[in-house]
């Protein structure tokens, strides 16, 4: 029985051609899941790259700390982590017209401190007539006592005139710029309303800067608690 079962199938046989066909259908079937794979690994590890270059671009430009510089015109620095110029704003008449002259973008801070002063708004000007008030503030305490420190050092920075470091509070910024000032003049103005100076803000917004620090210096002729100031002149 067995036998005969096995001789009708026999002559049962698959042509060359039709096994060449099946080889081919089945190879083309896997080879669309091989591609896939790769496709999807692809497109994972180029995703992964996109997500990784716009977070590094996201910390790079997201500000850490501001520098207030404060003269008859003030200059506002937004500061990376890596202590370099992102971004900056100009309060008073004809700030931003100079600023449009300086490349500021990118450079450390303490540098751009220097530019602004020694390279602008001091031309012409005598540094022994000149008063600068410089305030910083910052997301991190410690980055805060850092860079007023080399700022309170001046050297290169404010040549023979006379200067003064503030801490200040990034919480006041955008109330600050909210007054079209900067924080370094906002901050004055809590000063001396906090004094019990009669003071509205548009008042304090339209001052000249040493006329501020006049009436500061009638308040308190010794200047305010915690600054830190120097005057090169003659040391």
């Amino acid at each position: 029985m067995k036998n005969r079962i096995q001789n009708a199938f026999e002559p049962i046989r698959a042509s060359e051609s039709l096994k060449r066909k099946t080889l081919a259908a089945v190879t083309s079937r896997r080879r669309p899941v091989a591609g896939t794979v790769r496709r999807h690994a692809v497109l994972a590890t180029l995703l992964f790259l996109a997500v990784v270059s716009f977070g590094g671009y996201r910390v790079y430009y997201t500000p850490t700390d501001v520098i207030s510089i404060d003269m008859e015109s003030s200059v506002e620095l937004s500061i990376n982590r890596f202590e370099r110029v992102i971004s900056w704003n100009s309060f008073g008449s004809g700030g931003e017209e100079i600023l449009e002259s300086l490349s500021l973008r990118h450079k450390k801070y303490d540098d751009a401190v220097c530019t602004v002063i020694n390279k602008t708004f001091l031309q012409g000007e005598d540094p022994e007539d000149m008063h600068v008030r410089l305030t910083v503030a910052s997301n991190s305490p410690q980055r805060q006592r850092r860079l007023m420190e080399t700022l309170a050092q001046g050297d290169g920075v404010l040549g023979d005139m006379s200067f003064e470091c503030h801490a200040g509070f990034m919480e006041n910024v955008r109330e600050a710029h909210r007054h079209e000032m900067s924080l370094g003049k906002y901050s004055l103005y809590l000063e001396l309303t906090e004094a019990g100076e009669e003071l509205t803000i548009e008042e304090m917004r339209k001052m000249q800067m040493r006329d501020v620090r006049k009436r500061i210096q009638d308040k308190d002729p010794g200047d305010s608690e915690g600054a830190q100031q120097r005057k090169q002149h003659g040391q």
